[in-house]
């Protein structure tokens, strides 16, 4: 029989990054519909940094609860604000205090920043705005003198009841991050607990023959071999992107035979199993690449390549609609940028929806900037570049303006500047940017000065815990708790 020659294609289509997001998302706010029910309530104090709000938080009371000062003054009747008239100074409203004397016309009463403004009182007159009589003492004060002349409006000067946030208004809603500011907005009413989301589990394996733990005393490289990066690297984002106490297990690295054993057994838990695993590597078409198919058959596959550059192998597959507890599976290629820009692209905005996020916050944030120098595009594919955003002025020169203010919106503008050669291996590419810039994909190149899209990485700061597995101990079996 005469022999047949063909060419091996993969099965899979390539989807486009817009498709992709919406597959995702959708399946991540069905995982955060099931992580709703482990939702839990902790002390403001101990809710653990990164949390995210499992309700939303409504102002029991206005802020400002009363009338206050925006500046130390005088409390007075906008009649008596006329240039040398001479008010008698009743009393003193300091921060704290709880009554004061009344103001009438001749009359006025001392007011400190943040004090409750009298009764009577229509504004407020800046100490910067008086002339002040004294006997013995800045204490003993009794008579000022009117220093203005422009006519003072009622309110001036003045935080009304209320200003800030009306009594029933939203402060913080469902799903918002716990930070210091969120801190600070709910001690601001009183809130002395929270009912926070509940986080998935992940769980971090590398797979191929080729990896060895970096750091190991034993581990020298042999010809052929590489030390394992994507595992250190995406562990480390994770701690960033996951609240204080995240759960996070190190499946360390598989060779590409015990590869499909490792990924059942560590979906194959129950309840006790991971709901988010991310792998690295086996996701091509060799006779050695066996993640894709496993995964495949554990679950649904919602698509098997990406129409982008790079991380084409990039896969995600979810549990079977039938399957309970749920989980979601991201195989990505073992080539280390690739799994950083997915990781940044897909897997942290799958996170953060699955954790209780709205997913229009959990992508990056998208920026318009001009290329501070040409760029190559890629002739089959639409490229995410590494690169850094800076402001510089619209002449190039990034030092401050001689004739105009560096804020001037005017004369500035956002530039992105490539961090160097962009091979997939390369994970040098990474660093130090703070952008993905958008590369369409064409034969040409993007001159200097042309505008192109930037998603702005995003900087977690979270603090999941890292659990490794026990030497010795089937990866799955570990102790995620």
């Amino acid at each position: 029989m005469a022999a047949s020659w063909h060419k091996q294609a993969s099965p899979f289509p390539m989807v486009d990054m817009e498709a992709a997001w919406r597959q995702v998302l959708d399946e991540s706010e069905r995982m955060a519909q099931w992580l709703s029910g482990a939702s839990r309530e902790c002390a403001l104090n101990e809710c653990p940094s990164g949390s995210t709000l499992a309700e939303s938080v409504v102002a029991p009371f206005a802020m400002p609860p009363f009338a206050a000062s925006v500046k130390d003054g005088y409390a007075v009747r906008v009649a008596d604000a006329v240039r040398g008239r001479q008010l008698t100074v009743v009393g003193r409203s300091m921060a704290g205090s709880a009554h004061v004397e009344l103001v009438q016309l001749g009359t006025c009463v001392y007011v400190a920043t943040g004090a409750p403004i009298p009764d009577g009182a229509e504004a407020v007159l800046p100490v910067e705005e008086v002339l002040q009589m004294e006997a013995e003492g800045r204490s003993a004060v009794r008579i000022i003198r009117v220093d203005r002349d422009a006519p003072l409006s009622v309110g001036h000067e003045v935080r009304a009841a209320g200003a800030d946030v009306q009594a029933g208004e939203t402060v913080l809603a469902a799903g918002a991050r716990i930070g210091p500011s969120e801190r600070g907005i709910l001690a601001t009413f009183g809130v002395r607990r929270v009912r926070v989301r509940a986080w998935p589990r992940v769980a971090v394996l590398s797979t191929g023959n080729e990896l060895v733990e970096a750091g190991d005393a034993h581990s020298e490289l042999a010809p052929g071999q590489v030390y394992d990066s994507n595992r250190p690297m995406l562990l480390a984002a994770l701690q960033q992107l996951l609240p204080t106490g995240g759960e996070v297990l190190d499946l360390g690295i598989a060779s590409d035979a015990e590869a499909a054993a490792r990924i059942e057994r560590a979906l194959d838990e129950g309840g006790d199993g991971v709901q988010v695993l991310v792998v690295s590597g086996g996701v091509s078409m060799g006779e050695s690449d066996l993640v894709k198919p496993t995964l495949q058959r554990l679950g649904r596959m919602h698509f098997g390549r990406l129409m982008m550059k790079p991380g084409k192998p990039m896969s995600f597959i979810t549990s079977r609609v039938e399957q309970r507890p749920p989980w979601m599976a991201f195989a990505m290629p073992g080539n280390p940028v690739s799994a950083a820009v997915c990781y940044q692209l897909l897997v942290a905005p799958a996170l953060r929806v699955a954790g209780g996020m709205p997913r229009a916050h959990a992508l990056p944030l998208r920026v318009v900037a001009s290329l501070a120098h040409p760029v190559q595009c890629d002739a089959e594919r639409p490229e995410f570049q590494r690169a850094q955003l800076a402001l510089r002025r619209r002449d190039g020169d990034g030092g401050a303006a001689a004739d105009a203010s560096v804020w001037d919106a005017s004369c500035c503008e956002v530039t992105a500047t490539v961090t160097g050669r962009q091979a997939s291996s390369r994970l040098q590419s990474m660093y130090g940017a703070n952008a993905l810039v958008y590369i369409p994909q064409g034969g040409g190149r993007l001159p200097l000065g042309t505008p192109v899209l930037a998603l702005v990485l995003h900087t977690d700061t979270g603090g999941g815990a890292v659990k490794a597995s026990a030497p010795g101990v089937p990866d799955g079996a570990a102790s995620c708790c």
